[in-house]
Order: C-alpha cells, then sequence, then structure tokens
C-alpha cells in the first residue's frame, strides 16, 4: 500500500502536519473490517490560536469508501496539537487487490469555517498494490485549485437529491405506486449523487430496495435526512455545524432552512412529518376510533410499528413515540384513578361480621360524602355508582409519622386515613402555637394531598429532630375526606432524614502567590493580604450553618516554621469570629504573607456543620513562588459561579502581587463556542466584562467558561501572561402565563376554548430568538368530592394549536366547580429541570336552562 499526502492550505493559515493512522504512517488493507484511527500531528507548535481567530469551527475526515464515512470534531475537541478521528468497521480489501474500476480510497482531512466554508485540507490516498508496505512522505502543496467540499457542501448536496424523491410516498395514494416511482426516481438520483461525490453508495442502493419492500412497516425511505446520513454524507455530528441548509417543502409551498432532521421528509428541521399510521398504532388520542378509546404508551414497550429501527450514530430511529389504542375501561391510569376515587368506600356489615380492619369499625356511610365509581363497558365511560349502606371507618383520626425531608426544608407527615385535599394554606390552621413557632410562624406553608401533609418550614424555623408537633383543637382545616365534622388530632416526634444532605462546601482563591518584585528594581515592592474565599459555601436548608472551623493541614518547613505561625494566627483569628457567617472569609494581613517561605504545599482545610448534623469539608492548596516576570492575578468570588439570563453577565480581575507602578494589559477570552460568540463585539482588553442582559442565546442552565489574561505591558517578548478562570451557569426566569378563557358560571351546552398563548419569556425581547414554550393541561374539581372531571377518553383538542384548549360542549361533569390549570414551561440545558410557572381559571358548568 502506499499513502500519498498532500496539504491544500492558505498562506500562513495551515501547520505543517503528517497524516497517521493506527499511530503509524502506513495503513495495510485487511480481508474483513477493522476500525481504523486518523489523527493529524503537527511538526512544529500546531497553531491553535491562529486558527481560532480564524473563526475555525472544527475538522473534519472524510473516508471515501462505500458507504463513505464522513467523521467530524468541533474545535473544542482539538487539544494542544493532535487530534483523532475513529472509523469502524471498515473494509479496505486485501492488499494486493486492484481497485474495481480504478477506484480510489481516499482519506481528506480538512478545516473549515462559519465564514466562507474555506477549507485547509490534507488528503491521504490508500490505493492497494502488491508492493507491501510504505511509508507516508510529505509532498509540496499542489497548485492551487479547487478545494474539497466541505461536509456541509456534501449533505447538502445529498438532501438536493434525495428530498425530492422522498416526497414521491408522501404524495402518492397509492403505496405501489408510491414504491414504483420512487424506485425508479431514486436510482437515477443515487446515480447523480455517486457522480458527485466520486463514491459508489452501493449501500444505499440494497438499503432503499429493502425498506420499499416493508413499506407497510417502515417509512425511513419518506426520510431524506435518514437516507443521507445512512449513505455517510450527513453523519450526526454536523447537526450544530451546518445551520443553514436549505431545500424545498414537499408540498411546494416555498422552501426550508435549518439543521439536519432525520424525521422529516425534507431532512431538515420543521420540515413535513414522515410518519404514517397502521393498523391500532397511535400518536395521539385522535388517532384512535371515537371515545371509547385512548393512545396508551406504556415504557418501555413502545410501539414500533411506524418506524424501522436501524443503529447508528443518529437517533433517527424513534422520531415519535408510538402507543396503542386501548378502550378506556382497560387502561391503566384508568384503573388507577378508579381505585384513587373509591379510596376508603370499603363495605361492611353493621349487623353481622364488619370484616374491617383492627383500628376501624362499620359504620353507616356518610350519605354527602360518600362517592362510588364505576367504568361502564358499554359506554366505556365512568359513572356513579350506588355507595353501600355502610363502610369501614377510621377508630382514631391521627398523625403516623413525622420525618425531615433530606435538605431540611419540610417534614413529611403521614396520617393514617385520607383527608380532605387542601391547597397550600398556612400552617396555623393546623398547628397549635408553640408548634407553629417552631415550624416558622405564619410563614410555614401547608398542604394535603391523601394521607400526606407536607409542612413547609418558614425563614425563621426552630424545629429540630425529636421535637414534638402538636396539631390544633379547634378549627382544624385537616379533616377526614368521608366526613369534614372529623378533624385529625393528637402529636407525633419528628424523625431525622433518611439520607439528610450535606452542607455544600466551596473555597476560593489564587493557587498561587509571588514573592514581591525585586528589591533592586527601580519599583517598589508591594504585597497584598491573601483572601481564601468560603462565603458561597451554603447549608441546602437555607439556614446558617451550625458551625463553620479552619485547620492548616500543611506548612513548608513544620509546625515550628514562621509559615506554620503565620497560617495558624490567620487560622485562629477566623476561628475566633463571632457567627459562622464571618468565620467563611479566612484573611492572611500582608505580613503574615511575607512571613511564608517561598515553597509549594500550604495547604488549608475548612469543615462546615448543618443544623441536621451532617458535615462536609474542603481543601484550599496554594504555593508560594520566587519573584516573577508577571503578576498573580484571580477573577474575584469562585471560579464557578450563576448568572441571571435576564441581567447579564459581570465579571472582574483582581490582582494578588504585582510591583507597584507597573501598568497591566488585560485580555478576556471564551473558552467555549458560546462563550466566545457572547464576547463578539465586547471590549475585551480591560479588568472587567460586561455582557449586557437579556442574554437570550443561552438556556437554563447552560455553562460558559471565560479566562482573563494579565501581563505587564513592559514585559519582555516570550513571557507567558497570568491567566484565572471562570464559568457561569445560566439562571433563566420563569416563564410568565397568561391564561384567558371563560370562568364562571357557564352553559352546558357552550363550547369552551382556552388560551395560553400570549405567555412569554422574560429571557427573550422581541424577537432576538423564537420562543420555545410548552404546555401542559390539567383539570381537577374544587369540590373535593371525587367527581372525575372527564368520565371518558374524550378531553377536547390540546394538540391542534399549541397553547390552547379546546373542549367541545356537554363533557365537563355538570353543577360542578372545575379548575383548569395549565402549566408553560421553557426548555433547559440538557439533564437540567426546565422552568415552569402555572395559572388557572375556575369555572362552573350548569344546565342550560339556567342560561336563557
Amino acid at each position: 500500500e502506499q499513502l500519498i499526502y498532500s496539504v491544500y492550505a492558505y498562506p500562513d493559515e495551515a501547520p505543517v502536519a503528517m497524516l497517521y493512522f493506527n499511530n503509524g504512517s502506513g495503513l495495510l488493507g485487511n480481508n474483513g473490517t477493522a476500525n481504523i484511527t486518523v489523527s493529524l500531528r503537527t511538526m512544529e507548535p500546531f497553531r491553535l490560536t491562529r486558527l481560532n481567530h480564524g473563526n475555525v469551527r472544527g475538522v473534519c475526515a472524510l473516508l471515501v469508501i462505500s458507504p463513505p464515512q464522513l467523521r467530524c470534531l468541533s474545535i473544542n475537541n482539538i487539544t494542544n496539537d493532535t487530534f483523532i478521528v475513529p472509523f469502524n468497521n471498515v473494509s479496505l480489501g486485501a492488499r494486493g487487490d486492484v481497485p474495481a474500476a480504478g477506484l480510489t480510497r481516499v482519506i481528506r482531512v480538512y478545516w473549515f469555517n462559519n465564514a466562507d466554508n474555506a477549507e485547509i485540507a490534507s488528503t491521504a490516498l490508500y490505493v492497494p498494490a502488491a508492493t507491501g508496505l510504505s511509508y507516508s512522505s510529505q509532498q509540496a502543496p499542489p497548485s492551487a485549485g479547487p478545494a474539497p467540499n466541505n461536509p456541509c457542501q456534501i449533505c447538502q448536496m445529498c438532501l438536493n437529491s434525495l428530498s425530492p424523491v422522498a416526497g414521491l410516498l408522501l404524495r402518492n395514494s397509492s403505496v405501489l405506486n408510491g414504491q414504483i416511482a420512487f424506485a425508479q426516481q431514486a436510482q437515477a438520483a443515487i446515480t447523480s449523487l455517486a457522480t458527485i461525490t466520486n463514491t459508489t453508495l452501493g449501500g444505499l442502493r440494497t438499503f432503499l430496495n429493502y425498506s420499499l419492500s416493508n413499506i407497510e412497516v417502515a417509512n425511513v425511505a419518506a426520510r431524506t435526512g435518514f437516507l443521507c446520513n445512512f449513505a455517510g454524507l450527513c453523519p450526526a455530528n454536523i447537526t450544530n455545524l451546518c445551520t443553514n441548509l436549505t431545500v424545498s417543502r414537499v408540498n411546494g409551498s416555498g422552501t426550508l432552512t435549518g439543521r439536519l432532521d432525520g424525521c422529516t421528509v425534507e431532512g431538515i428541521s420543521a420540515g413535513t412529518p414522515a410518519y404514517q399510521q397502521w393498523n391500532d398504532s397511535c400518536r395521539t388520542d385522535a388517532n384512535c376510533p371515537g371515545s371509547t378509546y385512548q393512545c396508551f404508551q406504556q415504557p418501555p414497550s413502545v410501539g414500533t410499528d411506524y418506524y424501522f429501527r436501524v443503529g447508528g450514530a443518529f437517533s433517527f430511529e424513534s422520531c415519535y413515540a408510538t402507543g396503542r389504542c386501548v378502550r378506556y375501561c382497560d387502561l391503566t391510569s384508568t384503573n388507577d384513578t378508579l381505585s384513587q376515587m373509591n379510596y376508603g368506600t370499603k363495605a361492611c356489615n353493621i349487623s353481622g361480621t364488619p370484616d374491617c380492619a383492627s383500628d376501624e369499625y362499620c359504620a353507616a356511610a356518610p350519605a354527602a360524602t360518600c362517592r362510588v365509581w364505576v367504568c361502564e363497558p358499554n359506554t366505556q365511560a365512568l359513572v356513579r355508582g350506588n355507595c353501600p349502606a355502610a363502610i369501614c371507618q377510621p377508630m382514631n383520626l391521627g398523625l403516623v409519622s413525622a420525618i425531615l425531608s433530606d435538605d431540611g426544608r419540610s417534614v413529611n407527615i403521614t396520617l393514617n386515613a385520607q383527608a380532605k385535599s387542601t391547597p397550600q394554606i398556612s400552617c396555623s390552621r393546623i398547628f397549635e402555637a408553640n408548634s407553629l413557632t417552631m415550624v416558622g410562624g405564619t410563614a410555614a406553608v401547608c398542604q394535603v394531598e391523601d394521607t400526606l401533609l407536607t409542612v413547609n418550614l418558614g425563614p425563621g424555623a426552630t424545629l429540630l429532630v425529636n421535637t414534638t408537633l402538636n396539631l390544633t383543637s379547634s378549627g382544624s382545616a385537616l379533616v377526614w375526606k368521608m366526613n369534614n365534622s372529623r378533624p385529625f388530632s393528637g402529636f407525633v416526634k419528628v424523625e431525622s432524614c433518611a439520607n439528610c444532605s450535606r452542607p455544600l462546601a466551596l473555597v476560593s482563591g489564587p493557587s498561587a502567590i509571588a514573592q514581591p518584585c525585586d528589591t533592586g528594581s527601580t519599583s517598589t515592592s508591594r504585597v497584598q493580604s491573601l483572601e481564601i474565599d468560603a462565603t458561597s459555601s451554603r447549608d441546602p436548608s437555607g439556614r446558617s450553618l451550625q458551625s463553620v472551623v479552619w485547620t492548616v493541614l500543611n506548612a513548608p518547613g513544620g509546625s515550628n516554621s514562621n509559615s506554620s505561625a503565620a497560617l495558624q494566627a490567620a487560622v485562629d483569628r477566623t476561628n475566633s469570629l463571632a457567627t459562622s457567617r464571618q468565620r467563611l472569609m479566612l484573611t492572611m494581613s500582608s505580613s503574615e504573607v511575607s512571613d511564608l517561605e517561598i515553597a509549594p504545599g500550604y495547604s488549608l482545610q475548612v469543615t462546615l456543620t448543618s443544623w441536621l448534623g451532617t458535615t462536609t469539608s474542603a481543601v484550599f492548596n496554594f504555593s508560594k513562588t520566587a519573584a516573577t516576570t508577571k503578576p498573580v492575578i484571580k477573577i474575584t468570588g469562585l471560579p464557578v459561579q450563576t448568572f441571571l439570563i435576564r441581567t447579564g453577565i459581570r465579571a472582574s480581575a483582581t490582582v494578588t502581587v504585582s510591583c507597584a507602578g507597573k501598568a497591566l494589559n488585560w485580555m478576556w477570552a471564551g473558552q467555549d463556542g458560546p462563550a466566545v460568540a457572547l464576547l463578539t463585539g465586547t471590549a475585551t482588553n480591560s479588568q472587567q466584562i460586561y455582557i449586557p442582559g437579556p442574554v437570550s442565546s443561552v438556556a437554563h442552565g447552560q455553562s460558559l467558561t471565560f479566562r482573563v489574561s494579565g501581563s505587564y505591558r513592559d514585559a519582555e517578548r516570550g513571557i507567558e501572561p497570568s491567566t484565572s478562570d471562570i464559568t457561569f451557569t445560566a439562571v433563566g426566569s420563569d416563564p410568565v402565563v397568561r391564561l384567558t378563557g371563560p370562568s364562571g358560571d357557564w352553559p352546558d351546552n357552550a363550547s369552551l376554548v382556552f388560551n395560553a398563548t400570549t405567555s412569554s419569556d422574560p429571557d427573550v425581547v422581541g424577537t432576538s430568538i423564537q420562543q420555545v414554550l410548552s404546555f401542559k393541561w390539567e383539570c381537577s374539581l374544587r369540590d373535593d368530592d371525587n367527581t372525575p372531571c372527564f368520565v371518558n377518553a374524550i378531553r377536547g383538542d390540546m394538540l391542534s394549536v399549541p397553547g390552547v384548549w379546546s373542549i367541545p360542549p356537554g363533557l365537563l361533569a355538570v353543577d360542578k366547580w372545575h379548575v383548569i390549570k395549565v402549566t408553560v414551561s421553557k426548555a433547559a440545558a440538557t439533564g437540567v429541570a426546565p422552568l415552569e410557572s402555572s395559572a388557572s381559571i375556575t369555572i362552573s358548568s350548569g344546565l342550560p336552562a339556567r342560561h336563557p
């Protein structure tokens, strides 16, 4: 085999480099499949900084085999002078084979940016030959000529060729006719695409033939993005790199521009969904026949009738979660609802054997509150059943246990029977005076749901483990669900949390301090005090920390050295401060810093104890160095901080040690793509940066890292600046909910439309980005009598228009007050819970006769 190496480059932009395969310069053929690692290593220092300034976004390697494989890396995944691009299951043919039809296997490695998509490319050719292994050698750059296509252009070519063909399967009413038309045009399109990209695409031809023969259970042939991904021309990892792919809509109404999408016909996000419905599969209730069926999705066994599953980097095989149409009375959720609504209505015999539990007695059922529901099999709807003449009732209504939550912010109290559900109310309606004070007074909020009383402690709570809580003896809001005249009574001792949270210990400070400037220089020496900051540490309960204690772990020179004495003096002074809050900041005076020896290995520890009795520690290490030619700098505050999206980002650097009278140069830079983008147009050459809010391009929970560099203006060439990094995590605002619709008393024969589409995101101003909000609708009854809002599978339409719930006449229970609630949420960074806000409207559905 022989590898021929060449470089396509713009002047002074390309590093001098060699391609390596499997950590060697040569590449052997193979009879089966094997994995190949392609890497680029520079012959001189890799000029990543220059490339970054040139808006380089990433590097790609294209292995032109059949089917071709394209792998891309973001610029952030390249460290020092090496990157590695893996190729899996590659068949290169046996050594000595002659390429069919003169096919040359090519590996192209190239850079691309987001300005003009210009490439800095390295190309290696693999030609099987009988002469055995020879090593690659560097070749002079060729004369100016057309650069190879970048990955976005390659993907665009594939979409242009296949999207018109994929649309045929949706426009033809006959699946058979669609297959014939698709097969004819698909082969022509593949032949043309193979010529353009210099590949055979044989694997794609075979795959399409199989897909068409199974069209009734697999619709991948109608998904252009999936096909181009399978062909290797649109890899999944270019989704965030290629943002302006463009194709025509299948219905002929204009064009689409956006990112790659494997679930649409066009292959572009927001395109035409490619799913089709077969048999009893469904996506929503609207896919099921009438009011007696509902779309049921039971994870993890989700229906796969629509979608053919194919492995690969692109998770295209599960575009939609599908379910099965199930009769309403057979739904697990329906039976769970019935069990909950009928709880506490177990029939018993007053005159005979009652068959009740030992702590219950048999008595007549309360006529006003007893409700029994069943699911009627003929109508597949919930109907009111007959309440038993007598039911088992608790002898005493009391408290079973009280356990602190793990974070110490609430107490979960278990009741021995179901209580009347109560929304958030003041705990003054449940506890006697002394107990109320312990849980935080009138600021404490209580909530009752079935057999659980949740006490959210107020800011001034003094409650401790093993203290006793007593219920009020008069006018209690905690009453039995079946008979509101029977209140709960008694007391309970508070138990410790099962897995109590430990306090969070965060400590920051300079990792190195330097000896003052040379005393023989013209500038005077200046030593600043040293601050070791743990003020961002916190107790998860929100209360003050019970204790904060600093200790000296190590001081160079031993326990009798000047260094140890200086550290111990600072520790003793801090530990003697009056409050735990004051003790979170340890400060060494300038004289104490001067007494520290020039040495590594200084170590301090801070230990925090919460009111729950849990402890945690954090260690801070630093060193002291001899006088250097650069200052010691630090970004103010902890290395990890938060910022509000609506107010923006502020960061400031401080000088820990410097030479008096010497001016400094400052420079801020982003350490990831979003941070780099935010600094565009921002002054970065001062001691502070400010990015005004709202920072609408950042999602809640997303992290951004910035680095500040500081150096003396008269520093000699080659002296690296001092640096300090900070990572900000974005904190978003809850969405603002605006809900409109009918309220109050409303006729039963009227349609109801509830609209939340005017809800908004406070972190977005104007149309700087598209607002992406999701809506969840719920209905409940204000009166706690177990009556359901809806008695069958029909719920109205809450899917056609996001943010709108349309309810046809006659669906709501008559003469009942309903609470219509919408929860609006907005997306957050991966792994972070979305931000949510809710609003509700109360409405009563009455008989038409009452509304002339």
